[in-house]
């Protein structure tokens, strides 16, 4: 019983003890510039996405309550135009630090109603992936430090307050089952168990100059079926490489896996989950780091 008891403290502990907020501060601002950049990209297509010019029928056209009727209706050009703008001025504010919580759960709001109106269609699984992590940052504190609301609050950018270690827990969670859901996809997936996905994937349609480079090599399928069971066996591993001792090594792989990803088939949108890499580590050490090069006044409560 005194070791179920000391089981559940230590449970508990690792869930939702104080900690300082720099990891969490951190991830916030490198994940918010990456989506800012991302939505940016999207701005030329705006009408054809968004707007009632556009090409991509909504996820709800039909059947769904009168109330909720004005929802999945794409605007005018104009009202979608204002619409993104607001968006896109909630996603800097997110980045400032500037009321983060109401300014993540805002964008929260915008990117799901961007998704039911046309992104399910396209690059759908990361576009949920960061409205998840959108919502987990509305409730989070990562606007404790590094943020206009500190700066506000005790006229200091680099003042600090603790926070729940829960939301950073909860992004970490859902990163280490994504790479294991992807992991284990490949594992039965037909195209998978020979070099077939690989060689495709070069001379595909997002394949990039380097990737027909390689494609144009003089290589055995062999070399194929090898990469493909490379790519399994490190999607598997680096879940569970992310949470031990030895994770620098397997952030430094995640990195390089992502960075060439970008290089053969230009997705270069998952190059965010670095950034994530950073709420693996323990938050003290992540503040002994910070304090180091960057010295802050003591916490406030």
């Amino acid at each position: 019983m005194k070791n179920l008891f000391s089981k559940h403290r230590a449970v508990d502990s690792w869930l939702f003890a104080l900690v300082p907020p720099h990891a969490l501060a951190l991830f916030r601002i490198f994940f918010g510039m990456f989506l800012l950049i991302l939505w940016l990209r999207r701005l030329p297509f705006l009408p054809y996405l968004f707007a009632n010019g556009r090409i991509l029928p909504p996820l709800l056209d039909e059947g769904i309550p009168s109330f909720l009727s004005p929802f999945p209706v794409p605007p005018s050009p104009e009202i979608a135009c204002l619409l993104y703008i607001i968006f896109l001025s909630f996603l800097v504010f997110f980045i400032l630090g500037f009321y983060t919580r109401t300014s993540a759960f805002v964008s929260f709001l915008f990117s799901l109603y961007y998704w039911f109106l046309a992104m399910r269609l396209v690059e759908a699984t990361y576009d949920r992936l960061f409205i998840i992590f959108l919502f987990i940052l509305s409730f989070s504190g990562a606007g404790m430090t590094l943020s206009w609301t500190m700066r506000h609050r005790h006229g200091s950018w680099w003042a600090w307050e603790p926070i729940v270690v829960f939301p950073q827990r909860l992004i970490a969670i859902q990163v280490t089952m994504t790479y294991l859901g992807s992991g284990w996809q490949k594992a039965w997936l037909p195209g998978w168990q020979t070099g077939e996905v690989i060689y495709y994937m070069l001379i595909g349609m997002r394949s990039t100059r380097f990737a027909h480079f390689i494609a144009a090599l003089p290589l055995s399928f062999y070399f194929y079926e090898v990469m493909s069971g490379i790519v399994k066996l490190f999607e598997f591993i680096l879940p569970f490489g992310l949470w031990s001792k030895s994770q620098r090594w397997f952030f430094l792989g995640g990195a390089i896996f992502h960075i060439l990803v970008t290089c053969v088939i230009g997705m270069w949108w998952f190059l965010a989950l670095i950034a994530t890499y950073i709420l693996f580590i323990d938050p003290e050490k992540v503040f002994m780091w910070f304090e180091k090069r960057f010295p802050t006044p003591a916490p406030l409560r």
